[in-house]
């Protein structure tokens, strides 16, 4: 139960630091909701932070954002799957 929570937490951390420069769009909540997301998988919270980050032309910051949390179910085992699906 502990590396859960110092992995949820060492996840929070990252993705406030990556999105820091955003802060203006996301609130803490949607910060968390990318952590609880992540479901302890750090690589799905790195390339999140990449794809909400990217200049993909067309799409602000909270379109991907929107795009990550409306397509991906909570605690979904293929995770990793999904996030390269939306970002291809």
């Amino acid at each position: 139960m502990t590396s859960i929570v110092n992995a949820e937490h060492n996840i929070c951390v990252y993705v406030s630091d990556q999105l820091g420069r955003l802060m203006d769009c996301f609130s803490t909540e949607e910060i968390s909701c990318l952590v609880q997301l992540a479901d302890g998988l750090f690589e799905w919270a790195r390339l999140a932070c990449e794809f909400i980050k990217s200049h993909k032309a067309g799409f602000s910051a909270m379109e991907r954002y929107e795009d990550l949390i409306s397509v991906l179910p909570g605690k979904s085992k293929g995770l990793l799957d999904d996030m390269y699906l939306t970002i291809l």
